[in-house]
């Protein structure tokens, strides 16, 4: 039965009929798939509205008018979500490794005249370096956060005495010494 605008008829082969079924009899497959293999059950049958099919799995006409154009269009794969668009990364991986490279190195060789990083002081000087075009305070802070690197203890793992090392990282970060004593980046506690 259709409505004022009638659709186009939902057709299932034997094999879309047979995954349907399991997905809408599940109870392991997350609720919005389950809901949404039974809206196109229903509407395979051709006997109920957008409107009784809404009521009969709890969902709008709207919904079910969605689902039915998604499936004719997509067919099986028109159940999944969509993409989402989200907010893509502002920096990449290579820049993130950058800061927090930059974050391990003394000030002084630098050239600044503190012995301490702030996290203000270097967002600012990163931006002077043009490792990125800009970046807030808070967001190096963010970074050094999941890092768990403290800028006021700069002797890091990124500071190796490996002859390799520059190799290995892709020639990114430059090691800095500035005593005999370096600093394990998980423990404050000195590495032999």
């Amino acid at each position: 039965m259709q409505g004022r605008y009638p659709d186009d008829m939902i057709v299932l082969d034997e094999n879309d009929r047979t995954i349907l079924e399991r997905l809408a009899n599940s109870r392991r497959v997350e609720h919005r798939l389950v809901q949404r293999a039974k809206v196109i059950l229903l509407a395979s049958e051709g006997k109920y509205r957008n409107t009784e099919i809404g009521e009969k799995v709890d969902c709008s006409r709207i919904t079910v008018w969605k689902l039915k154009k998604r499936f004719l269009k997509s067919g099986l794969n028109g159940l999944k979500d969509n993409p989402r668009s989200g907010h893509p990364l502002e920096f990449t991986a290579q820049e993130r490794a950058a800061v927090l490279a930059m974050s391990t190195r003394s000030p002084e060789t630098e050239g600044k005249y503190f012995t301490e990083w702030s996290v203000r002081e270097l967002a600012k000087h990163i931006v002077e370096k043009g490792i990125v075009q800009s970046i807030s305070y808070p967001t190096v802070h963010r970074l050094l956060k999941r890092a768990d690197i403290k800028p006021h203890k700069w002797e890091y793992w990124l500071n190796s005495n490996d002859p390799d090392f520059l190799k290995k990282n892709g020639g990114m970060h430059k090691p800095v010494r500035k005593s005999n004593r370096v600093l394990s980046a998980r423990k404050n506690y000195p590495v032999r």
